[in-house]
């Protein structure tokens, strides 16, 4: 039975205490009940915000895309912060660039949360230089004091994975100062955990556990996500007095159980620096998708990656992922969207794919959809589960909690080369018209969708980025239109 409504206000108000009393189950299962359609516009934002900080991500994402993306006309436009809000829920799913191209186009003065929003965003790109300065600006703002302690904890971070250890201990004492004042103890126990790390880079062991001790307790002894940091440093410090890895292959056991996959890539660059593994080493770098860690691995462990990696089984049946052919058999990956979501799964060893990012990368032109992308996603990866059965491939894209990771088995391996560029669509579709075509022959659409495997729709999608980047030249109008390869000016040459 859905819940209904009648003071909104007394409401929203009620389920936030609830969330910071800590009785957010009861939170979760009132939302999950909720009537999202008869949430009128004036409460939307506030109780998309509630299902946000509940961890549900796709009611509060149904509760504003008919604002921000609905082609029913509306009384007024949508508010700065219904498109913060909106941009929020849609970086926690993972479509980040799309979160982004949003918040840039907020008057941050009108929505002070833009800038913060921009930071978290890059953060999870691991691109904190950019992150810091959007966290500094939302500093000179008049956000109300516990958001900019929230802000002040994020840009110490952004400090320390920048290596500007002297602009995070000063900021760090003084939110210490600020937040005791303010009686906010998890922030305090955030800045003791993080102040840790700055010894510890400088080899003061001693002074990195006496921050540590301070963070215990604040947090005490739990299970929570506070206190696996907590226990990664320790076992840090631990592993380099001893000069040996054990205690962070026992982090990293516990890391994997708890699934937190970022802590398991730090286990795995802490334990390189303790002794080194050229095969561990290849695997954690092809394994991390962005540039930013990956220069970082480079800074902490200054070897050079393999030419190329095989994910699973060297000496097997092998997929060469840069070509899309199999070795065994000469056969290749049938159609583009196929070899993009493998190419997808295979950008990340350590974090499994969210919805959102999948989406993002195998339709990067589109707007995420709540309603009907997550259903496109999941027919392709049901298409690439049948091509690897069909083939009798062992692996398997097997799903947890709504993202997605590929498991190579011991029959088969994937070859994966170091830079792995996104798999586009339109210059691939082109590639394929222009070795059966040459100039000036023309064709119909029919021909080119009997080659291509395209429906006449997704034809003329293509074919309008096409004539606007000089590729094809279109001839006629209606069932007579015709196309042509224009070889001189093709820019895929």
């Amino acid at each position: 039975m859905q819940t209904e409504i009648t003071d909104y206000a007394e409401f929203i108000t009620n389920c936030d205490t609830l969330i910071r009393t800590g009785r957010l189950p009861h939170v979760v299962e009132t939302l999950s009940d909720l009537n999202l359609a008869r949430v009128p516009r004036k409460w939307r934002q506030a109780v998309a915000k509630l299902c946000r900080r509940a961890g549900l991500m796709a009611q509060g994402l149904r509760l504003l895309h008919p604002l921000i993306r609905g082609d029913q006309d509306l009384s007024s436009p949508p508010s700065p912060g219904e498109i913060c809000e909106y941009a929020v829920l849609l970086s926690r799913i993972g479509s980040i660039d799309e979160a982004l191209n949003l918040l840039t186009g907020v008057d941050s003065s009108s929505a002070h949360e833009a800038m913060m929003y921009q930071g978290f965003c890059h953060v999870s790109k691991w691109d904190y230089e950019r992150a810091s300065g959007y966290f500094e600006s939302y500093l000179e703002s008049s956000a109300d004091i516990y958001s900019k302690l929230i802000a002040r904890v994020n840009l110490s971070a952004c400090y320390i994975s920048s290596e500007r250890l002297a602009d995070a201990e000063t900021l760090l004492s003084e939110t210490i100062e600020i937040a005791t004042r303010e009686q906010a103890s998890r922030l305090i126990g955030n800045c003791y955990e993080l102040r840790s790390q700055i010894p510890l880079q400088q080899g003061d062991y001693a002074r990195a556990r006496e921050d540590l001790a301070r963070a215990v307790s604040v947090f005490g002894g739990g299970r929570s996500y506070d206190q696996l940091l907590i226990y990664k440093w320790q076992s840090l410090i631990e592993a380099e007095e001893s000069r040996d890895p054990q205690p962070l292959l026992k982090f990293k056991a516990e890391a994997i159980e708890r699934q937190h996959w970022e802590s398991v890539r730090e286990a795995d660059l802490f334990t390189l620096r303790l002794k080194f593994d050229q095969k561990a080493f290849d695997h954690l770098i092809f394994g991390t998708p962005t540039h930013s860690y990956r220069d970082r691995i480079l800074r902490k462990l200054p070897h050079q990656p393999s030419e190329n990696y095989i994910l699973g089984a060297p000496n097997t049946n092998c997929l060469n992922l840069e070509s899309g052919k199999l070795e065994a058999g000469h056969s290749s990956v049938p159609g583009i969207k196929i070899h993009q979501v493998l190419t997808a799964l295979t950008r990340d060893f350590y974090a499994p794919r969210t919805l959102g990012s999948l989406f993002s990368e195998l339709y990067p032109d589109e707007y995420f959809n709540i309603d009907s992308s997550p259903v496109r996603v999941r027919q392709l990866l049901s298409r690439t589960r049948r091509w690897l059965e069909e083939n009798h491939l062992v692996a398997t894209i097997d799903q947890n909690q709504g993202s997605y990771r590929l498991h190579v088995g011991d029959s088969f391996g994937i070859l994966l080369p170091f830079e792995r560029p996104r798999i586009e669509s339109n210059t691939i579709l082109f590639e394929i018209l222009q070795k059966r075509f040459s100039e000036p022959a023309r064709f119909s659409v029919q021909d080119a969708c009997a080659i291509l495997s395209l429906s006449r729709s997704s034809f003329h999608r293509f074919a309008e980025w096409a004539v606007n980047e000089g590729l094809i030249e279109r001839f006629g109008q209606g069932k007579s239109t015709r196309y042509a390869i224009l070889r001189s000016k093709t820019k895929a040459a």
